[in-house]
C-alpha cells in the first residue's frame, strides 16, 4: 500500500527507482544538478576558464574576444586603482587585528580564511591581468601566490 501511494504522488520508493538504469555517473551528475539547482551553488562551470582552444568560458558560455580584451584591461585597472589599495590594506589591516586578538587557536581560523580569500583574489587577478583565464592552482595548493 506504502508504495503504491508513493508511486501516486509522484515519488520513488529507492533510489534504483529513481535513477533506472542510469550509471552512478550519470545519477552524480543529476545529483548535483538537482543539488546545484535547490541550493543555488556555484560550480566550477561557473568560473571563468579556458577551453581547449584558449577561448575564455564563463557560466558555459564563450566570451568573444573583445569581452576578454575589455575583462584583462578592467583587471589592470582595478590593479592599478587606489580602491583596491585601499581595500588590500584595510582587509590586511583587519587580518592583523584578528590575529592579534586571538585568544585560541579557533580565533585564528577567520584570520587565516580571510588571508586566504584575499590571495585567492590576488592570484585570479593577476593570471587574468597575464591574459590566462585559468586560474593559478599550483600556486594556491602551495599556499602561496606568486604576486609576493
Amino acid at each position: 500500500m506504502r508504495k503504491r501511494l508513493i508511486k501516486f504522488l509522484g515519488g520513488y520508493v529507492s533510489v534504483d527507482d529513481a535513477f533506472g538504469s542510469k550509471t552512478l555517473e550519470e545519477r552524480l551528475q543529476i545529483l548535483n544538478r538537482r543539488v546545484k539547482f535547490l541550493f543555488n551553488t556555484i560550480s566550477p562551470d561557473d568560473l571563468l576558464k579556458e577551453n581547449e582552444y584558449g577561448q575564455w568560458i564563463i557560466d558555459g558560455k564563450p566570451l568573444r574576444e573583445d569581452q576578454s580584451k575589455l575583462l584583462v584591461s578592467e583587471v589592470v585597472n582595478f590593479n592599478q586603482s587606489l580602491l583596491w589599495k585601499v581595500l588590500q590594506k584595510d582587509i590586511e589591516y583587519q587580518i592583523r587585528k584578528m590575529f592579534i586578538q586571538a585568544t585560541g587557536k579557533v580565533d585564528i581560523i577567520s584570520p587565516k580564511i580571510w588571508l586566504l580569500t584575499l590571495d585567492c583574489i590576488k592570484t585570479r587577478l593577476k593570471s587574468i591581468s597575464k591574459g590566462s583565464g585559468t586560474f593559478n592552482r599550483r600556486a594556491v595548493r602551495q599556499g602561496h601566490t606568486t604576486n609576493s
